[in-house]
């Protein structure tokens, strides 16, 4: 054979530039200086990198730095971002500085502007889509020193804030909470020292020429609406003055730019998008104002209802339980209505937190939430942001689960599909109670409570919507403490349905029962039991006669779907990858902690085509078996009361309670659940339950006919 050829090849390998510095850093000593102040000057930087730089106000910062006169406000950088990336800021604070760096990142033709401007060391903000970005890191009130970090695509620690389209809030409007003394319900009733804070924030605005609609005094929940000027120039100069604080300072710059109008004229779109959040950011430092946020424009994440089965790859795992309740059914109903409802319910999630950046949920978050947690000392681990607890492999991620169920994103497909939720147009307010160590106290759950329906609590905060729902798949057992149910009155009186799990104590099948725990045995709950794949009570469902309601909670023991996995409810989960890195992820779990969030969605569904429906409407339709399927005894039973929740029922209900009226009774169809069997490779016999739709109806299955006889046998069940 002919010898093997030779080549000579030649050439250089390089590593990609992962470091880099700041070229305007307060050091006399840095080569290569040049100022990057504004987007013109902007820094070309490539990523994944790490960054380090400097920013300070004028005369701030080390007194013999090459910025302290001139000042180094802003750092502009510029640079070609993928979907998923994050930047994070990471600001050195002094013990004796009273410095505070903040981070913007605006795509270069200003279509998309996200800002983290907390007081923290840590700001942090996702892009959603492949661009070309503007990264501004601007000093608020001292100096810093900051590393600058852009991961690789899923590279990331998990950040919630992310780069919005600008097209996503009212233009030119801020949203103002007016900050009031503790306990406070109007601002009349406001204390003189902070009424005239917020007199002196009014005046200020209105020297910059910004328009004010003022909350009115007796408005139980407050808002100011400011708007900036309409014509361009005088919105630049609005935003200058608010951001330097003072008409002078406006006109100092103006003439080291070459005059008022040329520089009000010309204000660069990225420098305004930072600008108007470091306005936001002054107004909350004046004292006056406990929020400043944009009026952001409310829009239905994806397609908020559609036909079943939905183009989620990971449905087939959750049709048992989603058929079992008639979910196609109601979302059918739902989807055919002339017009959707234009109000998103919430359903308040309080558990171990919710992985706010997963991607079937980060867009279903009404906000990020809060936690209420007490370690050695009443609310000592309180904290803006209901994140997951679950740190490394092995944590819980419960609360993400229950999320996912009662609303995660449904209509999608792709790699970022994880399952479809119960009322995908429900928007979720996740309440983390439960500490890192396990245990949540009934001091920080009713805190929870209370934060949900927008009633006084230990934060000082509250939501700026109360929640129709509250989903508690936790307790204890024993009787309802009268501290828990003071709470749930209060909830129940501010117009939220509350919804518990009944508990998992039980050995059904060895007949040990246990009674329904704490909280679900207070009196104005909905306390839901759990079924199995078959309709039965599940091994080791709590049931008792406060039991309201049944819905899937699974039988991991089991498997009789043809899918070879088992009878869970499955739902968003996380996981740690073999770097330790959080990722999104998808899994069964079983539990009456499963059962909750079914019945909870099914509310947030009848909410949704009726707002008003109230608690007392709701029991009335229960009671009369409008909301569910008659299981176990004739009528309320201990182990399902009023039988197992059905979607379709709810949401029939509702729509005829808003029309005035109670609904006619559907016509009678045959259900067979499951709708399809699937023996995979092994499997060689399963169940299927057929049953008419309407109680009352006189359907009758009187036999079975197999058309191929030879290969498949039917028998009806002893």
């Amino acid at each position: 054979p002919p010898a093997p050829a030779s080549y000579t090849l030649s050439g250089s390998i390089t590593t990609a530039q992962v470091h880099g510095v700041d070229t305007d850093t307060n050091d006399i000593s840095q080569t290569g200086y040049r100022v990057n102040d504004e987007p013109g000057q902007a820094q070309d930087i490539v990523s994944p990198v790490t960054l380090v730089g400097s920013v300070n106000l004028k005369d701030k910062g080390p007194s013999k730095g090459r910025n302290f006169t001139r000042g180094d406000e802003d750092d502009w950088f510029k640079v070609s971002l993928r979907a998923g990336q994050v930047v994070e800021l990471l600001v050195g604070l002094p013990k004796d500085g009273d410095n505070d760096a903040d981070l913007c990142v605006v795509s270069t033709d200003a279509s998309s502007v996200g800002c983290s401007v907390s007081a923290g060391e840590r700001e942090c903000l996702r892009v959603e889509q492949d661009a070309d970005y503007y990264v501004a890191v601007t000093e608020f009130s001292s100096a810093s020193v900051y590393n600058l970090r852009i991961s690789a695509p899923g590279q990331a620690s998990p950040c919630s804030s992310t780069v919005k389209p600008t097209s996503a809030a009212v233009p030119n409007q801020l949203l103002a909470i007016p900050k009031r003394g503790a306990g406070a319900q109007a601002l009349a009733r406001q204390p003189a020292a902070q009424q005239a804070k917020r007199q002196s924030a009014l005046a200020t605005l209105r020297s910059a020429g910004l328009h004010v609609h003022e909350a009115a005094q007796d408005d139980p929940a407050p808002l100011d609406l400011i708007e900036l000027p309409a014509s361009a120039t005088a919105r630049a100069k609005a935003l200058t003055q608010l951001r330097d604080g003072s008409a002078a300072e406006v006109r100092r710059r103006a003439q080291a730019a070459g005059g008022q109008a040329a520089a009000a004229a010309t204000i660069h779109p990225a420098v305004a998008a930072l600008q108007l959040s470091r306005s936001a950011k002054r107004l909350m430092a004046s004292g006056a104002y406990s929020s400043v946020e944009p009026n952001a424009l409310m829009t239905l994440y994806g397609a908020s209802s559609g036909t079943f089965p939905p183009p989620d790859g990971q449905y087939p795992q959750q049709r048992w339980h989603y058929q079992q309740i008639r979910l196609p059914d109601a979302m059918q109903l739902i989807h055919s209505l002339p017009s959707a409802p234009s109000q998103r319910p919430i359903v308040a999630v309080i558990d171990t937190g919710v992985m706010l950046d997963h991607p079937d949920l980060a867009g279903q978050l009404f906000a990020p939430g809060r936690s209420f947690i007490s370690t050695t000392t009443p609310g000592d681990g309180d904290q803006l942001g209901g994140d997951a607890v679950a740190a490394k492999a092995g944590d819980t991620f419960h609360g993400t689960h229950v999320a996912g169920t009662v609303a995660a994103s449904t209509f999608d497909s792709g790699a970022n599909s994880f399952g479809a939720g119960v009322a995908p147009m429900a928007q979720i307010l996740p309440l983390r109670v439960f500490k890192a160590s396990g245990g949540a106290s009934t001091l920080d759950t009713i805190e929870a409570i209370k934060y949900a329906a927008r009633l006084s609590n230990r934060s000082g905060f509250v939501p700026a919507r109360r929640a129709d729902v509250i989903n508690l798949s936790l307790g204890a057992a024993g009787g309802c403490s009268a501290a828990y149910q003071q709470a749930m009155d209060a909830a129940r009186a501010a117009g939220v349905l509350i919804v518990a799990a009944t508990g998992n104590a039980a050995n059904n099948r060895e007949g040990r029962s246990a009674e329904v725990g704490s909280p679900a045995n207070c009196a104005g709950v909905f306390a839901v039991s759990a079924t199995d794949a078959l309709r039965g009570l599940a091994p080791y469902s709590n049931s008792g006669d406060s039991v309201s309601l049944a819905a899937p909670g699974g039988d991991a023991g089991a498997s009789t779907s043809g899918l070879g996995v088992p009878d869970a409810v499955y739902s968003t989960l996380g996981a740690f990858n073999s770097a330790g890195q959080r990722v999104a992820s998808f899994g069964g779990a079983q539990g009456t902690s499963m059962a909750a969030p079914h019945a909870a969605g099914v509310l947030a569904l009848m909410r949704y085509v009726n707002p008003a429906m109230t608690y007392e409407q709701l029991v009335g339709r229960l009671q009369a078996g409008a909301l569910s399927d008659d299981l176990g005894e004739p009528g309320r039973d201990r182990r399902y009361g009023w039988g197992l929740i059905n979607a379709r029922k709810a949401v029939e209900s509702a729509l005829a309670l808003a029309q005035g009226g109670n609904p006619a009774p559907a016509p009678t169809q045959v259900i067979a659940a499951p709708s399809s069997l699937d023996f995979g490779s092994s499997q060689t016999e399963l169940v299927v339950l057929l049953k008419g739709s309407n109680e009352v109806s006189n359907e009758r299955i009187t036999g079975f006919r197999s058309t191929q006889a030879a290969v498949l046998s039917i028998s009806p069940l002893v």
